[in-house]
């Protein structure tokens, strides 16, 4: 029986979303090959690229001709496509529609913390990209983090009471775990921190995450 196709992912390995896909081909041992886009080197910004995204972002996809942009939309795509488990995009209505509800709020609350991340090391991105500082970010992120606590992760191991992780949980921790390179207190955030451990417990987010903590180990992060 021939293999699977790999899907090509256009990625950079320091973006929180592209980061959430790849980890999701590795749990579900979706054959795929990348392809690095440097943000920081403008990358993104090249005839060569936009052809694929003329949103100018990462992530990417083309799987067998099928272009595809913007991380939710792959991940739910991926899911739905591929033979993977049913708990990371579960088919009962119900459920689905709490992992697409926080799909849908993540992007104006989880994801500012890629805000306050960007501010912890203005200096190592280009002059003039970070205009905003830790202090604009830090009280509408601990507000953020309130909320994520009390209603997503209010009543399971997993966001939405889920047993698994779903594609929410990656989408979430890929834009939190950053901040554990910074000087956030997570602190008053118990659930938050077990929630992270339990997801980054996995080998696979751990191995979406390698060029990440070489980075963060490196002089400049």
């Amino acid at each position: 029986m021939a293999s699977e196709e790999p899907i090509t992912l256009y990625l950079d390995y320091l973006s929180q979303p592209s980061r959430a896909v790849l980890a999701f081909c590795l749990f579900n041992k979706i054959p795929h090959k990348v392809e690095e886009v440097h943000i920081l080197q403008g990358q993104h910004l090249k005839p060569k690229y936009t052809k694929i995204n003329p949103l100018k972002k990462v992530p990417a996809i083309n799987d067998k001709g099928f272009i595809l942009q913007e991380s939710h939309a792959i991940l739910r795509y991926l899911a739905d496509a591929k033979d993977v488990p049913t708990h990371w995009y579960p088919k009962e209505p119900r459920r689905r529609a709490l992992v697409d509800r926080y799909l849908d709020w993540h992007h104006t609350n989880t994801r500012r913390s890629s805000r306050y991340f960007a501010a912890a090391f203005k200096d190592v991105f280009p002059p003039g990209w970070i205009t905003w500082t830790v202090k604009d970010e830090e009280e509408p992120l601990k507000k953020i983090f309130k909320v994520f606590e009390d209603v997503f992760l209010g009543y399971g191991e997993y966001i939405n009471g889920e047993e698994d992780m779903t594609i929410a949980d990656i989408s979430a921790v890929c834009e939190i775990i950053q901040l554990k390179s910074t000087d956030f207190d997570f602190e008053k955030f118990p659930k938050l921190q077990q929630w992270i451990e339990r997801c980054m417990e996995h080998p696979e987010m751990k191995e979406a995450y390698r060029v990440m903590f070489k980075a963060m180990n490196d002089s400049k992060l």
